[in-house]
């Protein structure tokens, strides 16, 4: 099958220290592929042939994480709530608060700025997600990301476009 792979070298503060981590995206073709929900945890059983997106991280003290899912950021937000659970950091802009792979996005590397209160426009940020976020106090776990997410959501429900 078709295969595309990209390595991101990050840092990731764990225990309380700062290491070097590789997240590996890889892209394929799978026919008939199951796919799990990040936000219900449902099996998703796929008919025909997809494009897959497959993520592998693995840091300096041996913790190797995967996800795999039909769009890039359900894959890449997939990575992010296990490295959650393992209690890692991962100092990149996309696992910032206020950053979010809108669907527009979905399927690239970028995320965008939102702002409460007002829609997307020309002077919203876009980052690419592996980019370095300097402050370690801007990181927030992926529950927190998604809140806010649907925190935007809501306060730009019937504002003009």
């Amino acid at each position: 099958m078709d295969k595309y792979t990209n390595s991101f070298n990050i840092k990731v503060f764990l225990n309380s220290r700062i290491i070097k981590a590789d997240i590996e995206v890889r892209e394929e073709k799978e026919y008939n592929p199951i796919i799990k929900d990040l936000i219900s945890g449902r099996e998703c059983h796929l008919e025909g042939l997809f494009k897959i997106f497959l993520m592998k991280y693995k840091d300096q003290e041996g913790t190797i994480l995967y996800s795999k899912s039909d769009r890039l950021s359900d894959a890449f937000y997939k990575i992010c709530n296990k490295a959650d659970t393992h209690k890692i950091k991962m100092l990149i802009k996309g696992c910032t608060l206020g950053y979010f792979m809108i669907p527009k996005l979905q399927n690239t590397i970028k995320a965008i700025n939102l702002k409460i209160g007002e829609r997307i426009n020309t002077e919203n940020k876009i980052v690419c997600i592996f980019d370095i976020e300097e402050n370690i106090n801007n990181i927030a776990p992926f529950s927190q990301i998604l809140e806010y997410y649907k925190k935007w959501l809501l306060s730009i429900k019937g504002l003009p476009y």
